[in-house]
């Protein structure tokens, strides 16, 4: 989880640890994608064109993320999640296996998508959203 992760590293931040970015040899990233600190892109992760993800960012095995999409910050995808074209992912989102988002749309900070989850609409900050279309619990 992203609050998980981020405790465990701000004490090491805050000591001055560099961290770097690290993409695995099978994964795919095209143009112009900007990789933050301490990112990780795991095995089969493909990651198009024209993408900022920010830093400490987690791409689990076998994801995809679309043209012009944004991640923020400390946000982790599981395995197999879809995020398509245009998509905006504000910082802390966590998003469970095979997890998907439509274009065009946004997840606020601190939600979580269930596993499974087919995001249509925009989801806010601070929500749980699960099921096909997503719906907040």
């Amino acid at each position: 989880m992203p609050g998980l992760k981020e405790k465990l590293v701000a004490p090491l931040l805050a000591a001055g640890a560099q961290f770097l970015t690290f993409v695995h040899p099978q994964a795919l990233v095209g143009p112009r994608v900007k990789l933050g600190r301490g990112s990780v892109i795991c095995p089969g992760a493909i990651l198009s064109t024209d993408i900022t993800l920010g830093e400490f960012v987690l791409v689990n095995l076998n994801s995809t993320i679309g043209h012009d999409a944004t991640l923020g910050d400390w946000t982790s995808l599981s395995a197999q999640c879809d995020i398509t074209g245009h998509v905006r992912v504000a910082d802390r989102v966590f998003m469970g296996s095979r997890a998907s988002i439509i274009p065009e749309k946004s997840v606020g900070s601190r939600s979580i998508v269930g596993a499974g989850a087919v995001v249509v609409t925009h989801v806010p900050a601070d929500v749980t959203v699960v099921g096909i279309p997503a719906r907040i619990l």
